[in-house]
């Protein structure tokens, strides 16, 4: 993938918003009070059977776009992008790889470019391949990318696959709430190790991706059956596309008739390409991409991103290779696997004997008659039942940990908060005591000093007496002399 050389970039927290353009920041939200967030109908912005809990808050009036929330509270996104082209929450695998190979959040990336994803995604389930990063960015670009505006995507040249989305999104630039979990819930937006699975916030510099350098020989086959249909056709219309989740028939048949499964076998069997190796074709293919989107989402990041920067495959063979999920697999392998050091009666131990324990226990007539009547379809399908319920259980113990070990931390820091001010108002007290001691000094110093001061007023008017008997005995003594 050709992309601008450039280091990561580095947010200056003294001032996080240096970067964004001056208009962007001018702009308040016109969600400022509930009763305008309520008539958005926020419960249609969750994928039906996600079991994800929306809650949708209005905005203060110095929010902006652009802004950062502490702890990952919510993120900021602009509701028009719910409404018209029914994005729904939480993002796909696919989404969550958009936005961090371009180091942009939710709302750096314009409208009109969520356009052209959601249309690429409806496009490749018509045609039940699972979307690709390398096919999407080999149709289309971010060129031009600026920091602290809002990133556009257009097509390359030559590969323009939909018609330009008709730009109903002019005065979306106010119309922005806050997005977020309901409290009890764990955010969807985080993984399972606190790890954002998409840019929450805005990036000082976003990544220009230039197209595709090189691509693998199956993915440039579907590109070239895409480009050719674009020729062959009239561009594909956006706002039509739309309209698949409602009605499948009038985008297959009305909107998009050349296009379709079939049409892509015979393509790729020309190629002498196996469908196989490209696709996953029919209703499981579907079925795939619908399912993986939720469990892959939490390694997005890292499947992305590799180090420095640099972009990597995002295939799964070259994620194990990288070592990113090696702890995972580490510890995975001590379940799953046999080991010659356990002893024999533990069931890791390879010396267990199952083979014994299955004629013992589940060899009865009985059980061995049930399981013939019920026949090998069933059993796969009960098996299917068994593995999904046990992975819900696995998932749901797996995120309660997780929420314990967050109220534990937070317990902990509570604690700790409360024993430093405790501390605080120790010291506090001392100095008090102290200041009411000094108090008490001063007190009897100011009381002594006035009783010093009484004995000597005493002392003078006795002087005044004295001065004034010793001026009329002076008197008596001046008129005998003249006599």
């Amino acid at each position: 993938m050709e992309e601008e050389v450039e280091k990561d970039a580095v947010i200056d927290w003294d001032d996080p918003y240096s970067s964004v353009d001056a208009k962007v920041m001018s702009r308040m939200s016109l969600f400022i009070d509930e009763e305008c967030v309520e008539q958005l109908e926020p419960a249609l912005w969750s994928k039906p059977g996600s079991g994800l809990k929306l809650e949708i808050l209005p905005c203060n009036d110095d929010d902006r776009i652009c802004h950062r929330c502490k702890d990952w509270d919510y993120f900021l996104m602009y509701c028009c992008v719910f409404i018209e082209l029914k994005l729904k929450l939480p993002f796909t695998s696919f989404e969550c790889g958009v936005l961090t190979q371009m180091r942009c959040a939710p709302s750096q990336l314009h409208p009109n470019s969520w356009a052209f994803v959601r249309a690429f995604e409806v496009l490749m389930e018509f045609l039940e391949v699972n979307p690709s990063l390398e096919v999407f960015f080999a149709l289309f670009q971010a060129k031009g990318v600026k920091k602290g505006k809002l990133i556009n995507l257009n097509s390359i040249l030559g590969r323009q696959l939909f018609s330009a989305y008709r730009s109903s999104f002019k005065e979306f630039k106010e119309m922005f709430i806050k997005v977020r979990n309901c409290v009890e819930d764990f955010p969807f937006y985080l993984d399972e190790n606190l790890i954002e699975k998409f840019p929450l916030y805005w990036n000082p510099k976003p990544r220009q991706i230039l197209g595709m350098a090189k691509m693998c020989k199956e993915n440039e086959y579907l590109v070239e059956y895409l480009v050719n249909i674009s020729y062959s056709n009239r561009l594909l219309s956006v706002a039509e596309l739309m309209k698949w989740e409602k009605n499948e028939s009038y985008v297959r048949d009305q909107r998009a008739p050349k296009v379709n499964t079939a049409g892509l076998r015979s393509f790729l069997k020309q190629k002498n390409i196996k469908k196989e190796v490209v696709v996953s074709m029919g209703e499981a293919g579907i079925a795939e991409t619908k399912q993986s989107s939720r469990i892959s989402m939490k390694k997005r990041k890292v499947e992305v991103v590799g180090k420095k920067g640099k972009v990597v495959d995002l295939t799964s063979s070259e994620v194990e290779k990288s070592g990113v999920t090696s702890f995972f697999a580490e510890n995975q392998k001590k379940l799953h696997g046999f080991s010659n050091e356990q002893e024999h009666c533990s069931l890791w131990s390879a010396q267990y004997p199952f083979v014994s324990l299955a004629d013992d226990v589940a060899q009865t007539s009985c059980d061995v008659e049930l399981v013939n009547d019920v026949g090998d379809v069933t059993l796969y399908q009960y098996l299917q039942v068994v593995a999904a319920r046990l992975l819900c259980i696995g998932c749901t113990r797996e995120i309660k940990h997780i929420k314990d070990d967050l109220e534990k931390g937070k317990n902990a820091r509570i604690l700790q908060e409360s024993t430093e001010k405790a501390k605080q108002l120790d010291d506090a007290l001392v100095k008090l005591s102290l200041t009411e001691k000094e108090n008490e000094k001063i007190k009897g110093d100011f009381n002594s000093l006035g009783d010093g001061l009484k004995k000597r007023e005493l002392k003078i008017t006795e002087l005044e007496n004295r001065v004034i008997d010793l001026v009329g005995l002076r008197k008596e003594a001046d008129a005998w002399a003249s006599l």
